[in-house]
């Protein structure tokens, strides 16, 4: 696990009853709307038999929090990739290392042991006793099926960048983010590590899915900001329907992003 050099240790203490505390804690430990949109998505393009069909496939999700949208993908790979013949990588980012140690990496080992070992180490309550034997089993199997899963804590940053050009090839790359351009401060950071990580690639197939509120009242991001500066930058985008969502308050969306 990769850190920024930010403190976070006093992120527990802060919460409260607060969803976001700017430049403490950005709202990793709750599971938003956008992500379960977002994970939809993704499981059905599983249903279709649409899922990347490449040897080598690098999925980063920013602002991960609880990482729905990774497990989805998470799951399918570990459910159909049992030899050598697949490279699958998983880089988990987000702005708290208390997020990633407590809600991220819990949530993927419960979902390994949920779906391999078919609930066998599951107590009544559906808790999970993790103990050495279990994490050494977890770490054994997803190493047999080549499976790699980093995580980076940190605000968004050359930093960040530098560290995934260090440590992965390029490759076919799927980038995924939810509800993180609700800040018209972290507008221009977000989408300019959007656009270098489509760049860095050299993948025309790779893309980014990005799921979002078209307005966020009170704080005052939103789509409309998003798509002018990802447009500035030389990106486009595309909107994706959600089939069977219905519309609460504020409309979502999710749109497909790749180099125009």
């Amino acid at each position: 696990m990769t850190e920024d050099t930010q403190d976070d240790r006093d992120v527990l203490p802060a919460l409260n009853n607060d969803d976001i505390k700017t430049n403490v804690y950005e709202g990793g430990f709750k599971t938003w709307e956008c992500s379960l949109d977002l994970a939809k998505i993704i499981a059905d393009s599983f249903t279709r038999g649409d899922e990347p069909q490449h040897e080598r496939l690098h999925c980063i999700e920013l602002g991960c929090g609880t990482a729905l949208p990774t497990m989805t993908i998470f799951r399918q790979m570990i459910c159909q990739t049992s030899s050598s013949e697949h490279h699958v990588y998983f880089t988990l980012a987000d702005y708290n290392y208390d997020v990633l140690r407590l809600a991220s990496l819990p949530n993927l080992l419960l979902c390994w042991a949920n779906t391999i070992k078919h609930n066998s180490e599951l107590a009544a309550d559906d808790d999970l006793e993790i103990t050495p034997e279990l994490l050494k089993e977890f770490v054994a199997d997803l190493r047999q099926r080549n499976i790699q899963i980093d995580f980076i804590s940190g605000a968004w940053s050359e930093r960040f960048v530098h560290v995934l050009d260090q440590r992965f090839p390029s490759t076919y790359t799927l980038i995924l983010a939810s509800e993180t351009i609700y800040s018209p401060f972290t507008l221009n950071p977000f989408t300019k590590l959007l656009m270098h990580l489509l760049s860095r690639i050299g993948n025309e197939d790779s893309k980014a899915l990005i799921a979002a509120k078209k307005v966020y009242f009170g704080v005052g991001g939103g789509m409309d900001e998003f798509l002018t500066i990802l447009t500035s930058m030389g990106g486009a985008a595309r909107e994706i329907a959600v089939p069977g969502r219905e519309e609460h308050g504020v409309a979502r969306v999710i749109l497909e992003v790749a180099k125009s």
